[in-house]
């Protein structure tokens, strides 16, 4: 019962709270809570982008060193890249 009358009690003041807001504001508001499942959904998808893009690097750095590095250039060049 008592749960009952605050969840009552809490809808009734988010109620009153939206209520009293612009009608810009109040689509504003709507506009991103309808969109905060795309938004985390967009940069998920961008990380999981950016870090198969750095294993791939990685991949292919690690693959290169079997020929060499370019010991003028630094480390990380090949020496395909180098010569």
């Amino acid at each position: 019962e008592r749960d009952r009358l605050l969840r009552e009690a809490l809808q009734k003041s988010r109620q009153l709270r939206h209520r009293s807001r612009s009608k810009w504001r109040r689509i504003l508001s709507d506009s991103l809570t309808a969109g905060e499942g795309w938004f985390v959904f967009l940069i998920v998808g961008f990380f999981t982008g950016l870090l198969a893009g750095m294993i791939q690097v990685s991949r292919e750095w690690a693959f290169d060193l079997k020929f060499g590095y370019c010991s003028e250039g630094g480390f990380w060049n090949s020496r395909k890249e180098c010569c």
